[in-house]
């Protein structure tokens, strides 16, 4: 019976954490851009430098979901982030990032 109610815990935990990471699509209104990484998985400078500076207006939902960033890259897209002012969802599910990662976007 206490073996149950491991089993139970644990399914139960698996479900919480599955939906914990299921995500709402985005508003209709948000216009998706498709980002070029370069063959060693980084974003492009330039591309960076668009994100930084606001230059696309369009530009609100950056999805980077499974490719293998990895948190220095990751670090470079925050840094670029702080001063962008159109960006409201940013996607990246499956990226190889870490805590470290997480905290450089808050």
């Amino acid at each position: 019976q206490d073996e149950m109610m491991m089993k139970d815990g644990r399914d139960k935990h698996r479900q919480q954490k599955q939906q914990s990471h299921h995500q709402p699509p985005p508003p209709k209104n948000a216009s998706s851009k498709h980002i070029p990484l370069t063959s060693n998985n980084k974003i492009p400078s330039q591309i960076l430098n668009v994100i930084s500076s606001s230059a696309d207006p369009s530009m609100t939902f950056i999805e980077l979901d499974k490719n293998p960033l990895g948190d220095s890259e990751v670090s470079r897209l925050a840094h670029a982030l702080m001063t962008n002012t159109t960006v409201q969802i940013l996607s990246l599910r499956n990226c190889k990032i870490t805590d470290r990662a997480v905290q450089a976007l808050a």
